[in-house]
């Protein structure tokens, strides 16, 4: 994945959703959605990126550095989150 931008440090609050799967369901790849514009944003499969593949409706607070890929895309890589709601 090419870096076409990078930001600070961010926290995000909001909820974690499938972005990709494989041919039996399982998450590949999930994204959290901000709670309070909406904008998406693609989780890096690092450590914290991939115990957050199971959390796929939950809402968390993630802390970690946004930036742009080179479709336009904003991914984090997460560096600490919490579950904030179970629902």
């Amino acid at each position: 994945m090419k870096t076409i931008a990078k930001y600070n440090q961010v926290e995000i609050i909001g909820y974690i959703e499938f972005k990709n799967w494989d041919m039996n369901g399982k998450s590949l790849l999930v994204s959290i959605v901000d709670n309070e514009n909406l904008d998406e944003h693609i989780i890096v499969n690092n450590k914290n990126g991939k115990e957050l593949l199971e959390l796929v409706g939950k809402i968390v607070k993630a802390t970690g550095t946004v930036f742009e890929d080179e479709n336009g895309n904003f991914v984090i890589s997460v560096k600490a989150y919490k579950v904030i709601s179970k629902e």
